[in-house]
């Protein structure tokens, strides 16, 4: 009975320490700007490790054309044993026992541009498999920057929340100082109670907002694996006069230069005209020479005996063409003509749209930094308004309802100035994205 009692306390204690020791468990802050955050999201992404494996399988497929102008060597050995020997006119056509071995050596020696569209296919395939992993980088550096500012307006949204619940205390301390001077209408108690009550489910509410955000970027980064590490943003909003001007013709001609996709499927363009090419002279002759050494043995008695043997050496050339094969060789390289002309189209049609997207962000930004000081300007006319209806309040020439109403336009432009930087940044990284800027940090 001692024993189990003894047994039951320190079971008890332990589970009493183990929260204590988890909670005294540290947990890590990383600084992160955005740019670390690009930085550690291209390690940490899969989709970069995956197109860099496709990049290496393209690789094999140069080696395996490459190979096909190489010579090949052959090496074949039988043993039988005939259950059944034919004879023709009382003699044996065989023996009981055979064994054979042949060493045979072909190679290419004209093949009419085949094995040299092959190889070209094949680097056009590494060529593009290159692009494609800028284009995965260049996305991942845009959803970063995305998130990223989206994290920061979160942080700011929740800043503003938390200022709106202290400046509705402070109005209702203002509140009770009033009382201790007489007595004031129970109704004004109310409201600057409901008042403070209604904003903190909003404090509540951004804090969520922001946690999410923050794990979200967590997320991109590769951090999500670490469970007690925590965020620190150091990269804000730009000022005004730290946003770049940009002239809308060098944007044009940088999408049209450098952006990766674009680039991608004008690479692919080339990669379906080498296909196509390949399958139009799939049906050439091929010339090759070839060089064979056999040495065979027959005997009655044993398997490796040597009764009889029969060695022989052969060499010359061989001419190989496929004149007719139903139609087959023509239909895939109709298909593949087809093929490119959809990826003509499709780099005609992705161009088309993305200079409507750079037109309509061009646009956006501009017209979003021509918003941006007036945007500045009514929170300092907010403030100001609040500020002096508290004073006002506080001295009984004015009401609850317009001190709220001045609180409220006062968050309001802050939440509105908070958007307004945070939608410059979204359309700026937008720009960056398609004029081929985002990946150079």
């Amino acid at each position: 009975m001692k024993y189990k009692l003894y047994t039951q306390l320190i079971l008890t204690g332990l589970l009493l320490i183990n929260p204590v020791l988890h909670s005294k468990a540290k947990t890590t802050t990383i600084e992160l700007t955005l740019d670390k955050a690009v930085e550690m999201s291209l390690d940490f992404a899969h989709s970069i490790q995956k197109s860099e494996q496709i990049t290496d399988q393209s690789r094999w497929l140069v080696r395996e054309a490459r190979s096909s102008a190489l010579p090949s060597i052959q090496v074949e050995g039988r043993w039988q044993y005939n259950a059944d020997i034919p004879s023709f006119g009382g003699f044996s056509l065989t023996n009981k026992y055979e064994y054979a071995s042949t060493v045979q050596l072909n190679q290419a020696l004209y093949t009419f541009g085949t094995i040299s569209t092959a190889i070209e296919t094949a680097n056009r395939t590494i060529e593009l498999s290159l692009i494609q992993q800028d284009v995965a980088r260049h996305e991942i550096a845009h959803e970063v920057h995305q998130a990223y500012f989206t994290a920061v307006l979160a942080k700011k949204q929740y800043e503003i929340a938390k200022d709106s619940l202290k400046n509705s205390k402070t109005n209702f301390a203002i509140f009770q100082e009033i009382t201790r001077r007489g007595r004031a209408p129970q109704q004004d108690l109310i409201r600057l109670q409901a008042d403070i009550a209604s904003r903190r489910p909003q404090v509540e509410q951004a804090k969520s907002q922001y946690e999410q955000a923050l794990i979200n970027l967590k997320k991109l980064t590769g951090l999500i694996e670490h469970e007690r590490t925590s965020i620190k943003l150091l990269t804000s909003f730009s000022d005004a006069n730290q946003l770049p001007s940009y002239d809308r013709s060098q944007l044009y001609q940088k999408l049209h230069q450098d952006e990766p996709q674009l680039r991608s499927l004008g690479k692919n363009i080339k990669l379906q005209d080498s296909i196509a090419k390949a399958n139009r002279i799939s049906n050439r002759p091929r010339l090759s020479a070839f060089a064979n050494k056999t040495f065979s043995a027959t005997d009655n008695d044993t398997l490796f005996g040597s009764q009889q043997k029969l060695n022989s050496t052969a060499f010359g050339l061989a001419l190989t063409w496929d004149i007719w094969d139903g139609g087959a060789k023509n239909a895939r390289y109709e298909q593949a003509l087809v093929d490119r002309n959809i990826a003509i189209l499709t780099k005609d049609q992705t161009k088309n749209q993305m200079q409507a997207v750079l037109g309509q962000t061009i646009q956006n930004y501009e017209s979003l930094k021509r918003v941006l000081p007036m945007t500045k300007e009514s929170v300092e006319l907010a403030e100001n308004s609040f500020r002096l209806s508290q004073n006002r309040f506080r001295s009984g020439e004015t009401t609850v309802t317009e001190l709220n109403d001045a609180e409220s336009l006062l968050t309001q432009a802050k939440v509105q100035k908070a958007m307004i930087y945070f939608e410059i940044h979204q359309s700026n990284a937008t720009i960056k994205r398609l004029t081929s800027q985002l990946n150079k940090q």
